[in-house]
């Protein structure tokens, strides 16, 4: 079964700074700000919203493991669901 996420469009506002992705969650007031792999995995959900195969995506382009690149992809996605700015479908 796919893991599908989706960006809460309407949650946030956000702007690039120097490769940095800072977001503001407009009902909250929370911030986010994402860099490195974390801005990557969300740019890439512009393109694909199933974990897995941007998983997959990920052990390509930076040489980890299929584990260790789920393990670290659901913290992050716990993270950002938990902040509203993303959420599973």
């Amino acid at each position: 079964m796919a893991r599908l996420l989706r960006k809460v469009e309407s949650s946030n506002c956000a702007t690039e700074m120097d490769g940095e992705l800072v977001m503001i969650h407009v009902d909250t007031g929370k911030f986010f700000s994402l860099k490195g792999v974390g801005l990557d995995i969300w740019q890439r959900l512009d393109a694909q919203s199933d974990l897995d195969a941007i998983c997959d995506e990920l052990c390509r382009d930076y040489g980890i493991s299929a584990d260790e690149c789920s393990k670290a992809v659901d913290t992050f996605v716990s993270q950002l669901t938990a902040a509203g700015f993303a959420e599973l479908a």
